[in-house]
């Protein structure tokens, strides 16, 4: 029968691991070569969309984005992506090409 430190001990290591991997389950995975915000937790970009809501518009959130990575950049919500393209001649091109070198390249 086990005592009650190796109980307590197994315990603690079954609780460190289970942490351990739903926070990695969780945390924001990029698509890569696509420009995106530092990742400061597992929220993503989720608690600056907080703010931004309560000053402003979304818009403004992502006209910022545009100007620090680009015309094709993704924000980060928890564990998903979304691929914001805020260039008109960037949509015509991935809609008459069908897929842009950079869209691929993240494949």
């Amino acid at each position: 029968m086990p005592s009650g430190a190796e109980l307590l001990g197994a315990c603690t290591v079954l609780l460190a691991t289970s942490v351990w991997l739903i926070r990695r389950r969780l945390y924001p995975k990029p698509i890569p070569g696509i420009p995106h915000n530092p990742i400061a937790s597992f929220l993503g970009d989720i608690p600056t969309l907080g703010e931004t809501m309560k000053n402003g518009i979304l818009s403004d959130f992502l006209h910022k984005c545009a100007d620090e990575h680009g015309p094709i950049f993704q924000v980060l919500l928890g564990p998903a992506s979304l691929v914001c393209i805020a260039d008109p001649y960037e949509i015509e091109d991935i809609q008459l090409r069908g897929r842009s070198k950079l869209l691929d390249a993240a494949d």
